[in-house]
């Protein structure tokens, strides 16, 4: 089994087609932390992709300490 983590905080839709692609053909996991402050990804859709939304409460500074523990909170 593959996984993935997908980290995202604009063009949604180029993240669902990700997700779809990373999905197809494979018994793939795909986790997708996505910043909502910067652009909305919805669960359902998200799921409707093959993947999972993963959520929390951090306010992440991109490229900061703050990243660095929010992908080993992910993993």
């Amino acid at each position: 089994m593959l996984a993935f983590l997908v980290l995202s905080h604009r063009e949604p839709s180029q993240v669902l087609r990700l997700i779809t692609a990373l999905t197809e053909g494979n018994e793939a996991a795909v986790a997708v932390r996505h910043d909502q402050r910067r652009s909305a990804l919805e669960a359902g859709e998200v799921e409707a992709a093959g993947g999972s939304l993963l959520t929390d409460a951090h306010e992440v500074g991109w490229g900061d300490p703050a990243y660095l523990r929010m992908i080993l909170e992910a993993l």
